[in-house]
């Protein structure tokens, strides 16, 4: 199944008539946005609005033309997240769930989209750009549960996230792959994360190393159905990546029911912004 017709399907689950751009003549962008408030709720309209300025201000900026993809995500994630259920920022859901994480932070932005046959394992689609070096990533990755330990007040997990696909940098096409771990340790109180992966073409386009680690703490314990708010600090390492090599960022994070977001401001002055819908 192509991810155009998994899209047709997922939107023919909602009351919402609008025609998916790719459907007969092609439409801007802005057809399609146009669409979505015409036929939805004015909560939704608020939230469209609120990715339109994110869109404009941290995608908008880096021409490059395999961003369409992209920028075509950013516009269903705000949909497609009122047909989620429970949200946590983890690379693999429940079973049969399926996952959208649109991420923009100090260095890239990036999307992945990914479907859980189980809870040991996804696969998606990840696509990144890297505003630096003006590369375009675009891969299948799979997500593998390594171990999990559940706890009466706390959970710990730890990941291996592995991807193959294709690198483009000013019309140039090579094949990449990434490999790399990730873990995380949280009660209702506290959180603490660690991720990393290394990134490699078959050409010289890409061979970078980075990692990454938070702490978090939440000022208050919040019910179910709740807002949930968390503040955090991140450090990122990149060595590749000269003038910006270490990067701090604090952050919030808010999440409540289907949604969760994140607002930063980094140390290079780059703000970040991350989206996640579960369903």
């Amino acid at each position: 199944m192509s991810f155009y017709s998994l899209i047709d399907i997922l939107l023919s689950r909602t009351s919402i008539n609008i025609t998916p751009p790719w459907k007969g003549e092609f439409a801007e962008l802005s057809n399609f946005y146009l669409g979505i408030v015409r036929n939805i709720n004015m909560k939704l309209v608020a939230n469209h609005l609120l990715h339109f300025i994110i869109y404009n201000y941290t995608i908008r900026g880096y021409r490059h033309k395999h961003l369409f993809i992209m920028k075509l995500f950013l516009a269903l994630t705000i949909l497609l997240s009122f047909l989620a259920s429970n949200v946590f920022a983890r690379p693999i859901s429940y079973s049969g769930g399926a996952t959208i994480m649109q991420n923009n932070d100090a260095v890239k932005n990036s999307i992945h989209v990914h479907y859980s046959p189980s809870y040991k394992y996804s696969v998606g689609y990840k696509g990144e750009y890297l505003r630096k070096d003006q590369i375009a990533l675009n891969g299948l990755q799979l997500n593998n549960l390594v171990k999990r330990w559940n706890l009466p007040a706390a959970q710990g997990n730890i990941y291996l996230k592995s991807n193959v696909g294709n690198a483009n940098k000013s019309g140039k096409n090579e094949l990449y792959g990434f490999a790399g771990i990730a873990g995380d340790f949280e009660t209702r109180k506290y959180f603490i994360s660690y991720e990393n992966r290394y990134y490699k073409s078959d050409g010289d386009i890409l061979s970078n190393f980075e990692q990454s680690a938070r702490i978090g703490v939440a000022p208050y314990v919040a019910g179910y159905g709740s807002l949930h708010t968390w503040l955090m600090f991140q450090v990122s390492h990149q060595p590749e990546f000269e003038g910006d090599e270490i990067i701090a960022t604090p952050l919030v994070r808010l999440f409540k029911g289907a949604h969760l977001a994140e607002f930063g401001v980094s140390s290079n002055k780059r703000i970040l912004f991350n989206f996640i819908a579960r369903f």
